[in-house]
């Protein structure tokens, strides 16, 4: 397919790289063009013909942009593409129209909102069809028990919803994304529990980011003093007196329209718990200090919490989490790993260099371990972040045994003998792919003295089960 516009073949990937470097110097008022160009190539990977290792590199050297402010392009141009809206209307908008157009178009009211975008003001516009904008300078009450939701055809028009990730540069689901999004932009907050290294963290800092909002995450596992942390600390002073130093999470509580992560809840104490109880429900504040007439930080209006947690025996240093705090989040998401088919993408897209044939034999040994896994064989599960990890070095020319060994291997455990966890994954990747590698047969001999361990009578292989 040819872009009349581009006058350029999509093929033409070198070509397509410069022509982009090219408008986004000289041709800045085209925006709404560009946007739609670094879009195909963050899709296709073409912007690989650069010889850059990631999208953020060729954006920032070749294209001379800010990485955030490309991604935002990025963002609004898909939305608009999903509503049908071509790239020749989205070249001829002014672009101030172009954003407020993606925050509120729908199937339904896409003609005439087209139509109003030429001869309309932004004023006009955000009063026909967000009126919620207009609003946004009058801090809003705190959220009262009770308060009815508005209907979904109501949301519909308030813009709440945008473009989840490209699936080889992260998965998630629909489901996931959308409920992050409402939590987000209506400041209901949202819990995301599942197992180490399938992407809570990553989907938090994504939601926020797609939709435009600071975020500042607290490590709850590093909270020594969760009163320090979370509140301040107060200073003496010999010539100034006492000073109050409110902490970081203290001043992002303070200011609006910010998303505050929560990373590893589970990690924190009772203590850090009793100070976030009344700063996540409807009463919205951070008591200084323990007494009764103690004064009070207030939620600034529009800050949204976001919390990850680790919840299972395999984790140690977590705490339970109580009823009472659990309460504090009306939306509570488990997030599970991504499934084989678009794991394999993922990796393909992040491990440069990293082969089809080894980005399945990474993705098939996972699966079969998270499968036994479930069935009790395994304490944990192979991660996404561990197979990425390993899939790197591949791609860079480490062989594959040795960085499945070092990134994936060695997060499990030794102790059993013959039985442990270790010689089970050992054999689970003997069993994929190339199934008599020496690297596996030197691994199985280091745990004991032979590489052809017989299984336990009448027992088949892990792998073969």
């Amino acid at each position: 397919m040819t872009d009349d516009r581009l006058g350029e073949p999509e093929t033409d990937r070198e070509g397509s790289t410069e022509r982009v470097a090219d408008l986004a110097i000289s041709l800045g008022h085209r925006r709404a063009l560009l946007a739609g160009m670094l879009s195909r190539m963050k899709r296709d990977g073409s912007w690989r013909v650069s010889g850059h290792f990631h999208f953020r590199g060729y954006v920032e050297n070749e294209c001379r942009l800010s990485y955030r402010l490309a991604l935002t392009w990025i963002r609004v141009h898909d939305l608009l593409e999903a509503q049908g809206v071509s790239l020749e209307q989205l070249a001829d908008l002014p672009w101030e129209k172009v954003t407020l157009a993606s925050r509120v178009i729908t199937a339904k009211n896409r003609e005439d909102l087209l139509d109003d975008l030429k001869v309309l003001t932004i004023r006009a516009l955000r009063s026909k069809y967000d009126p919620s904008c207009l609003e946004v300078a009058t801090p809003e009450p705190a959220p009262s028990i009770g308060t009815p939701e508005p209907t979904i055809s109501g949301l519909a028009r308030m813009g709440w919803r945008v473009a989840k990730p490209h699936e080889e540069e992260f998965y998630v689901t629909e489901e996931v994304w959308e409920q992050c999004a409402y939590g987000v932009e209506h400041g209901r907050s949202v819990l995301v529990v599942g197992e180490s290294g399938c992407g809570k963290t990553e989907v938090c800092y994504r939601i926020a980011q797609a939709m435009g909002r600071p975020l500042v995450a607290m490590n709850c596992g590093a909270m020594s003093e969760p009163r320090s942390a979370l509140i301040g600390v107060t200073h003496l002073d010999g010539r100034r007196g006492t000073r109050f130093m409110p902490s970081r999470f203290a001043r992002a509580f303070q200011c609006r329209m910010t998303c505050l992560l929560l990373d590893e809840l589970s990690r924190a104490g009772p203590e850090a718990f009793n100070i976030l109880v009344p700063a996540l429900d409807a009463q919205g504040y951070l008591a200084l200090d323990e007494s009764e007439d103690a004064s009070v930080v207030r939620r600034a209006s529009g800050v949204a919490f976001l919390a990850t947690a680790n919840v299972g025996l395999e984790y140690t240093g977590t705490e339970r989490l109580d009823r009472a705090i659990l309460d504090r989040f009306p939306i509570l998401i488990e997030m599970a790993f991504p499934p084989p088919v678009h794991e394999r993408r993922v990796l393909l897209h992040r491990c440069v260099g990293l082969s089809e044939h080894d980005a399945e034999r990474l993705v098939a040994i996972a699966d079969r371990q998270r499968t036994l896994a479930h069935e009790g064989e395994f304490v944990g599960s192979v991660s996404t972040r561990a197979l990425i990890a390993a899939g790197e070095q591949v791609g860079r020319g480490v062989a594959f045994d040795i960085a499945f060994k070092y990134c994936v291997l060695s997060r499990f455990s030794t102790e059993g003998g013959e039985a442990s966890e270790q010689v089970k994954l050992l054999q689970i990747a003997q069993g994929i792919g190339e199934t008599r590698a020496d690297g596996w047969e030197k691994m199985l001999e280091e745990h004991f003295g032979s590489s052809k361990r017989p299984a336990r009578p009448g027992t088949p292989p892990f792998f073969l089960k």
